[in-house]
């Protein structure tokens, strides 16, 4: 069989219907078809580059969210900090524990994400125990010692309770704002 159509062997789909890509006239001009290049398509250069920045900031940001998403999912919650630092502050410390002349450590208890001190004071002028007393002398040595600023920069909060013999009771909280 010989190929008669004018077109070639292989026309275009829809060969000659305008507006269409790759289409041929039907009828020849001097003997040879008509070549019509294919439309650009649009947008173009500048298109591409919009697109190509999109996909790589869309993948950084992916990527970003990921790591962080996985860094927290396998960091230690504040939770299991504390309860495994008062696990191990009980198995260091019999109770209660004399700290100095006026100052028994009681216990130390996990409260959520707080480790909760409990001492009694006995001996001193109650009036000399103050809240703001016991929190300017507590505080900044919580924030100078690495081991207890790393456990606050965890979200591990400290509170901090004394019984005060003759008194009444002082109680506060140290985060990682107060350093």
């Amino acid at each position: 069989m010989t190929d008669t159509n004018p077109a070639g062997p292989n026309p275009a789909p829809n060969s000659g219907a305008p507006g269409q890509p790759y289409a041929q006239p039907t009828a020849p001009v001097g003997g040879q078809p008509v070549y019509t290049p294919a439309p650009k398509p649009k947008g173009g250069v500048g298109r591409k580059i919009l697109v190509t920045v999109l996909v790589v900031v869309v993948g950084a940001i992916v990527a970003a969210g990921v790591r962080f998403g996985l860094s927290n999912l396998f960091a230690p919650s504040p939770e299991k900090i504390v309860s495994e630092t008062v696990a191990e502050l009980k198995k260091q410390t019999d109770f209660p524990q004399t700290v100095d002349s006026a100052t028994t450590l009681n216990d130390v208890t996990a409260e959520g994400d707080t480790i909760h001190y409990q001492y009694t004071v006995a001996g001193v002028d109650p009036s000399a125990v103050t809240q703001d007393a016991l929190e300017q002398s507590v505080g900044p040595q919580l924030c100078r010692q690495n081991a207890t600023k790393k456990l606050l920069d965890a979200d591990v909060r400290m509170k901090y309770s004394y019984e005060v013999e003759g008194g009444e009771p002082v109680s506060f909280t140290v985060t990682s704002d107060d350093c």
